[in-house]
C-alpha cells in the first residue's frame, strides 16, 4: 500500500525523478553558447532601458526613479550623473573615486566595490593567458577521447604525459602570482583606511566591553583605579551594567500596590464598607487600607535602599564592598 503525502498534489512528478537532475556526459558548446547570448542578449537591454528611460524622460520622473535620497539627504548621497549623452554615464559612474564612496555610503560600501574591482582585475590579467596559450592548446592537443566541442576546449584534450601539461601548470604559477600581486596592493589600501577608520572620535571605536568581573571590583570606583594604574591617562570614563532585575520587580510589585490601595482608598471615600481582605492562610480578613498602606511603606524602603546601593555602584569616586549586592 502506498502512502500518500498531503502536498503531493502540488508537487510535479519530474520534481521527484532524481534521473532528472543527472548531468549527461555529452556536453556541448552550444548549451554555453546558448547561455553567453541569452546572458549578453538580458545585459543589451537592461542597459538599453536604463539608459533610454535617463535620457528620454522628464528630469522629475527621471530623479524620483534612480535618484530619490538626492533631495531627502543631499549630504549622504553621490551628486546625480551629469552626462547627457545615452552612454556617458558609464564613465561617470566608473570614474568615482573612493574617497566620494566612503563619504556616502561609507567603508563598507567601499569594501564591496574594491573586491569587484579586484575580481576584475585578476580575471582580466589571467584571462590574457587562458585566450592566447591555454584554449590553442586544448583545441590542437589531438587525443581520441573526445566526446564533444566542450571537452575539445578542455584539458581533456591533452593526452597524458604531453609537454603541452607545463602549459597549464605555468598558468597556475601565472595566476598565482597576478592574484598576490594585486592582494598586496589591495592590502595596502586597505591598511590605510583601516587607519583612517580607527582614527575616528566615534564612542564605539574607544569603547571596551569587561565581563566576568570579580565581585570585590564590581564597583565604577574600583574599576577606574584598576584601568587607570593599567593604562595611564588613557581611560576617559568607566560605566558599570548593573543587574537591576530585582529592582524592577520591586517597582512593579509597588505599582500592583499603589494600584490597590487607590481602589480600596476610593471605595472607602464613597461610603461602603470598610474593605478587608485575606492576608495568608488567615480566617479572618486585615483591614484593606492599612495592609496595603504598611506594604507600600515596606517597598518605599526597599526600593530606596535599592536605588542608594545603585548609585553609590556608579558612583566614580565610591568603592564599596559587593558581597551582598546583586549586580552583573
Amino acid at each position: 500500500m502506498t502512502a500518500i503525502r498531503r502536498l503531493d498534489w502540488l508537487i510535479p512528478t519530474w520534481l521527484e525523478d532524481v534521473d532528472a537532475y543527472s548531468q549527461s556526459i555529452d556536453e556541448d558548446m552550444i548549451s554555453v553558447y546558448y547561455t553567453i547570448v541569452v546572458n549578453l542578449l538580458i545585459c543589451v537591454i537592461c542597459v538599453l532601458t536604463f539608459s533610454c528611460v535617463r535620457k528620454y524622460s522628464s528630469p522629475t520622473f527621471r530623479n524620483n526613479l534612480y535618484s530619490p535620497k538626492a533631495d531627502i539627504v543631499p549630504d549622504k548621497t553621490p551628486n546625480r550623473l551629469q552626462a547627457d549623452s545615452l552612454f556617458g554615464w558609464v564613465h561617470e559612474a566608473w570614474s568615482i573615486d573612493d574617497t566620494t564612496v566612503v563619504e556616502k555610503g561609507g567603508y563598507d560600501v567601499m569594501s564591496v566595490v574594491r573586491f569587484y574591482r579586484l575580481c576584475l582585475r585578476i580575471l582580466l590579467c589571467s584571462s590574457i593567458y587562458c585566450w592566447i596559450v591555454l584554449l590553442p592548446t586544448n583545441w590542437f592537443g589531438n587525443t581520441s577521447i573526445i566526446h564533444n566541442s566542450f571537452d575539445r576546449w578542455s584539458m581533456t584534450n591533452i593526452p597524458q604525459q604531453s609537454p603541452k601539461c607545463w602549459l597549464h601548470l605555468i598558468g597556475i604559477y601565472i595566476f598565482s602570482i597576478i592574484t598576490i600581486y594585486f592582494l598586496e596592493k589591495e592590502f595596502v589600501v586597505y591598511a590605510k583606511y583601516r587607519h583612517n577608520y580607527l582614527r575616528q572620535t566615534h564612542a564605539h571605536l574607544r569603547t571596551v566591553l569587561v565581563e566576568g568581573i570579580p565581585n570585590k571590583m564590581r564597583s565604577t570606583g574600583t574599576l577606574t583605579t584598576y584601568f587607570e594604574a593599567l593604562y595611564p591617562n588613557s581611560v576617559l570614563h568607566v560605566r558599570l551594567g548593573q543587574n537591576l532585575e530585582y529592582l524592577d520587580r520591586l517597582v512593579v510589585q509597588r505599582e500592583t500596590v499603589v494600584a490597590q490601595l487607590e481602589r480600596y482608598l476610593y471605595a472607602n471615600h464613597m461610603g461602603y464598607e470598610r474593605p478587608r481582605v485575606k492576608v495568608g492562610n488567615m480566617l479572618d480578613g486585615v483591614d484593606a487600607i492599612r495592609h496595603y498602606s504598611q506594604q507600600l511603606d515596606d517597598l518605599n524602603k526597599t526600593i530606596a535602599n535599592e536605588q542608594s546601593v545603585a548609585k553609590r555602584l556608579a558612583s566614580p569616586t565610591k568603592s564599596i564592598s559587593l558581597a551582598n549586592v546583586n549586580t552583573s
